[in-house]
């Protein structure tokens, strides 16, 4: 009797606790490898339930690793707009990614803007090259090219001499 009552500890333990423990170290060794996984779908209803507790906080940390994930493949892609939420005010990956995202998005309109100023400046300074013979076409010309390159509406280009004159491209 007392074998018996040994017999059915035994294989209660191993499966309620052990057998579960091994569940969540395989799964814990997955994560720390990269994959992630669902853990607590493969518990029975039967399982201790401290263990539980510890396969949905697994389950959780899987879940905000794959929101981690997800953001960085939308930084990844230049998506700059993409919303993000650490899990915690010390979530420090999270918020790291949210400061890379930020910087990231800063450092591209900058960039942006240095190539907008640079083509500028090769299509004026062209400009000013192939009309330097005719003033008054070069103005034309100029004025024309920056209120597309703006793009304005409208620009207007005072020049004054001894007799004040306006050139007016629509």
């Amino acid at each position: 009797s007392i074998s018996g009552i040994l017999i059915f500890t035994y294989f209660s333990t191993k499966k309620n606790i052990s057998e579960p423990i091994l569940l969540l170290n395989s799964a814990v060794k997955k994560m720390a490898l990269g994959e992630i996984e669902e853990v607590k779908e493969q518990f029975k209803s039967n399982t201790v339930s401290d263990i539980i507790e510890i396969a949905d906080a697994l389950d959780d940390l899987g879940h905000n690793i794959k929101q981690k994930i997800d953001f960085a493949i939308e930084i990844g892609n230049q998506n700059y707009t993409s919303a993000y939420t650490p899990a915690s005010e010390k979530d420090s990956l999270g918020i790291s990614l949210l400061q890379m995202r930020n910087n990231l998005k800063i450092s591209t309109e900058k960039e942006q803007q240095r190539i907008w100023i640079s083509d500028g400046l090769a299509r004026f300074s062209e400009l000013l090259r192939v009309e330097a013979e005719n003033v008054e076409k070069m103005a034309d010309a100029l004025l024309s090219a920056l209120v597309k390159y703006v793009h304005a509406n409208q620009g207007y280009l005072y020049v004054v001499h001894d007799v004040e004159q306006e050139i007016s491209i629509d």
